[in-house]
C-alpha cells in the first residue's frame, strides 16, 4: 500500500489493515453511491482506499491471469467492512512490463499508469481533502505509484 504523502507499507499493511477492518463499523463502496451520497461521505476526515490489481497478468501456468484482480476485489470487499473508509473501484490496469511476453498479459506505460493515479487522487480530493491509500497487489506497480504518493 502506498500513501500519496510518502508512506509505503507493502504486504505488512494487509496484516494490519484487515483485522482492524473486521472490528470497525460498516465502510462504503464508492461505486455503490449516488453523487449526492458521495458528496456527503468524501470529507476532510475520509480515508479513501483505491485497490490496484491486474485484470490480466501472467502468474505461471497454474494460475488465472486475473489473480491480482481477484485479490484486489477481496480487499475491496474487506474494506467495505471498515468504518469511516470509502473504497474506490479497483484499478485493474497499471504498469506490468515484465509480463507482456506472456499471452493475455497487459501493461500500461509507466507514465500512463503514474498519471492515472496523479489524476484520480486530486479529483476525489476536490470533495474533501481526506487521506488516500493505494492497496497494491503487485510489485511493478510500485514505480507507477512512487510519484503520486507525493500528492
Amino acid at each position: 500500500m502506498v500513501h500519496p504523502q510518502g508512506y509505503q507499507d507493502g504486504p505488512l499493511l494487509c496484516a494490519l489493515l484487515l483485522p482492524a477492518m473486521a472490528n470497525a463499523q460498516q465502510g462504503i463502496l464508492l461505486e455503490d453511491l449516488t453523487w449526492i451520497e458521495a458528496e456527503k461521505v468524501l470529507t476532510p476526515n475520509t480515508v479513501v482506499v483505491i485497490p490496484v490489481g491486474a485484470g490480466s497478468k501472467e502468474h505461471g501456468p497454474h494460475m488465472k491471469l486475473n489473480n491480482d484482480f481477484v485479490m484486489a476485489e477481496y480487499f475491496q470487499a474487506a474494506g467495505a467492512g471498515a468504518g469511516d473508509v470509502v473504497v474506490a473501484p479497483t484499478v485493474n490496469y497499471s504498469y506490468y512490463p515484465a509480463f507482456v511476453e506472456y499471452p493475455g498479459s497487459t501493461t500500461l506505460s509507466l507514465e500512463t499508469a503514474r498519471d492515472m493515479f496523479v489524476e484520480i487522487w486530486p479529483v476525489l480530493s476536490r470533495y474533501g481533502r481526506g487521506r488516500f491509500y493505494a492497496l497494491n497487489t503487485g510489485v511493478s506497480t510500485m514505480r507507477a505509484l512512487a510519484r503520486p504518493r507525493r500528492y
